[in-house]
């Protein structure tokens, strides 16, 4: 395990084991459904909806997780703690992953996302996106959207092809007491998801899901506390860390960037092009990217980063000569890398919001250009710039950062500004003169 891992891990439905040995009877379990077996297709719709019920009864809860992924047959257990209150406040917290934690990952009254770094990083707090790669787990389930209700209705969602199934009465289960068994399956009958339910409670104490036919992921549930008492100052984790250059000003605003033009864009019509005023924020944005771009080839193209961390976004001008009495995390180029990297993320998430109102131009814009050419390279360009924010995200991940890769990843992006800079231009001077 990474000691600069900053990636939050778990799947939210999970609890820590009991000590009960179900760890080792369910990593042997296969994708033959147990409910065909013991009484044969039965509907599980009317099981899931009294899940569904139940969580959404629950105004405030929390629970501790365990979750073991697999990977050559490997298992990686990691815990964490999930605190919900209504509307839709959320915290999650890694308590056992190695290095990692301490992270925690909170969704604000505001409907901010932020995110702290625990382990080697720990006080760097991050703005992210609600799409961010940093909230997916290893499972491909998102941190923010791990409440129960919305991790049961996903299993509602039923795709073509596959079909619900229950027992209708609690059954045996492997290192567990008689429990009710939801299954996912497809087709075949081979199980896609598995929940071992509470006959009690109602509520999942274990959730598989299967890939081809092997076991992916494990969940064990215990200790759910609902109804309980968590202040509003949980879902709080303060500003951003920001940083500070000897060469440049003091970049952050990003996220406030971010903020207003995906609330602009909110509010606007999509079926008309882009305002004025709209696409002077657009081109602060994507020049606001270049910005973190060059600035970070310039933090890993040397031999140290010549850049300061300020804890709570107070970046000042004491700071940026070192002079500072904040902790010193200057020489932590993965803090670095995770501030700007989750910076661009925000600012492309935001950028493509404007692409149904540039598709509305290119349709009204003329034959010489043709239908949807320029909506279409707008998102192929945000497309590899994502493509390569994951690859700066995954330099967390390793002992230390390549400054190779992080170069080339923030030169890859810059030729993707420009691209999105033309098409742009091709929007400001058709609407001058329109």
């Amino acid at each position: 395990m990474n000691k600069n891992s900053f990636r939050p891990f778990i799947l939210a439905i999970a609890i820590i084991s009991s000590g009960t040995g179900a760890f080792a009877a369910s990593d042997k379990q296969t994708a033959e459904s147990i409910v065909i077996g013991k009484f044969g297709p039965l509907d599980g719709s009317a099981l899931l909806k009294t899940l569904i019920e139940k969580a959404k009864s629950m105004r405030s809860y929390w629970y501790e997780s365990t979750l073991t992924t697999y990977s050559k047959k490997k298992g990686v257990t990691e815990r964490g703690r999930f605190y919900f209150k209504t509307p839709n406040l959320m915290r999650f917290e890694a308590l056992a992953a190695g290095n990692r934690t301490g992270s925690v990952v909170v969704r604000q009254p505001d409907g901010k996302i932020k995110a702290k770094a625990g382990g080697f990083m720990g006080g760097v707090t991050v703005s992210l996106a609600p799409t961010s790669k940093l909230l997916k787990t290893s499972n491909g389930y998102s941190v923010v959207e791990s409440d129960l209700a919305s991790l049961l209705e996903g299993v509602s969602k039923v795709p073509a092809g596959e079909k619900l199934l229950a027992t209708p009465k609690p059954c045996a289960y492997p290192g567990l007491p008689p429990v009710y068994i939801l299954e996912l399956v497809g087709d075949d009958n081979r199980v896609h998801q598995r929940l071992a339910v509470d006959s009690d409670s109602k509520m999942p104490i274990e959730w598989l899901i299967f890939q081809q036919d092997e076991l992916n992921s494990l969940v064990h549930v215990e200790k759910l506390i609902s109804n309980a008492d968590i202040t509003d100052s949980m879902f709080f984790l303060g500003k951003e860390t920001t940083l500070a250059c000897a060469e440049t000003k003091t970049i952050g605003s990003a996220a406030v960037m971010s903020e207003s033009l995906r609330r602009k864009l909110e509010t606007f019509d999509n079926n008309v092009p882009l305002n004025a005023e709209i696409i002077l924020d657009v081109r602060a944005t994507i020049e606001q990217v270049k910005l973190e771009c060059d600035q970070l080839n310039r933090d890993f193209s040397s031999s140290q980063a010549n850049v300061r961390v300020a804890s709570n976004g107070n970046a000042s001008s004491d700071l940026a000569q070192g002079n500072s009495t904040e902790p010193n995390l200057g020489k932590s180029k993965d803090a670095v890398l995770l501030i700007r990297a989750a910076s661009i993320e925000a600012m492309s998430t935001a950028l493509r919001s404007a692409a149904p109102a540039i598709r509305s131009f290119d349709a009204t814009a003329g034959k010489d250009i043709g239908s949807d050419v320029l909506a279409d390279q707008w998102q192929k360009s945000l497309d590899r710039i994502d493509e390569s924010i994951a690859n700066l995200y995954g330099n967390l991940d390793k002992s230390a950062p390549d400054s190779k890769s992080v170069c080339d990843e923030a030169g890859k992006i810059t030729l993707e500004v420009a691209k999105l800079q033309t098409v742009l231009k091709w929007i400001s001077d058709q609407s001058k003169t329109n």
